[in-house]
């Protein structure tokens, strides 16, 4: 799965994100990012990126 791909799914998987803001400046990129629509995240890839990714996440955030 490409970066953008992955990235895109994982925020879309998020219950406390309400929208995602894409660019792309090649027909390619956008390509890859509108496929995260249609994908669903593991659930152990889901926690381990959230476990990544915790310490950078505001206090305040819902989990």
């Amino acid at each position: 799965m490409p970066i953008p791909t992955l990235s895109v799914t994982w925020i879309i998987a998020s219950p406390v994100i309400t929208s995602v803001i894409l660019g792309a400046s090649r027909h390619a990129q956008l390509r890859d990012t509108l496929a995260a629509a249609d994908l669903v995240l593991p659930s152990d890839l889901k926690a381990r990126l959230n476990d990544i990714t915790a310490e950078y996440r505001r206090g305040d955030a819902g989990r």
